[in-house]
């Protein structure tokens, strides 16, 4: 499994990006140039986790910019984020819900919640 570093949030001189941030791997840029589209899920201490997709590489050292689902806090810089082929197209509740074992609420198409728990355990 792949593992990175959250170093920052993606700023403009007048603007934070609170759902992008700069995620180092620890590669090279064609290493990273190879992340993009993957999806990565990041749990800060809280419990929380916040899952995003890899947008594309920055700069020449092997980060990359990752768009998360909702804003993510302050506290998440510095902690590593997990790199995965494909997550569920859950939301990040439904994820901690399937997690933890609980039942979600159930959406339209997705009506088998036992074969979504065993494909989520797997993943992880």
């Amino acid at each position: 499994m792949i593992t990175g570093r959250i170093v920052n949030f993606r700023v403009r001189p007048k603007r934070r990006h609170a759902r992008e941030l700069i995620v180092k791997f620890g590669g090279s840029p064609a290493a990273s140039a190879r992340l993009v589209g993957k999806e990565v899920l990041v749990e800060d201490g809280y419990g929380d986790r916040y899952s995003g997709r890899v947008l594309k590489p920055h700069g020449r050292s092997g980060a990359c910019i990752v768009r998360f689902k909702k804003d993510v806090p302050g506290q998440v810089l510095g902690l590593s984020v997990r790199v995965f082929e494909r997550l569920l197209s859950l939301s990040c509740n439904e994820l901690s819900y399937l997690r933890h074992g609980y039942e979600p609420r159930k959406r339209r198409g997705l009506q088998d919640w036992d074969a979504l728990n065993r494909a989520f355990q797997h993943k992880l």
